[in-house]
């Protein structure tokens, strides 16, 4: 079962379980009890702007955060654990509040 993300979420930090949500997010839902749901994030949400001025700020920001991972990449090599042995990525998975999203019948990505 997939949901998409109607109201964005920022988890508690100690809460490592928790998910964060943005609105636009496709889940997939692995589990539902009492209000709450686990799963994973399988699209993230576009971002749409209007106006060349707010994408050239964008495109900045974010090739300085690309500087700031590749830094960070550099210094601390722990990372290896956030891959899967073939080197792709995990897919982010947690508990999120069913109430910020609504269920999809079809997701295709």
């Amino acid at each position: 079962m997939y949901a998409r993300v109607t109201k964005a979420r920022t988890p508690i930090g100690y809460d490592t379980k928790s998910l964060a949500l943005n609105v636009g997010d496709v889940l997939r839902i692995t589990r539902r009890r009492n209000g709450q749901g686990t799963g994973e994030v399988v699209q993230t949400g576009q971002v749409r702007t209007s106006g060349n001025v707010y994408i050239i700020i964008i495109i900045i920001i974010i090739i300085i955060i690309i500087i700031m991972i590749a830094i960070y990449i550099f210094h601390i090599m722990e990372l290896s654990k956030d891959f899967n042995n073939d080197g792709s990525v995990l897919l982010q998975r947690g508990d999120f509040p069913l109430t910020h999203v609504e269920l999809i019948d079809n997701f295709e990505q």
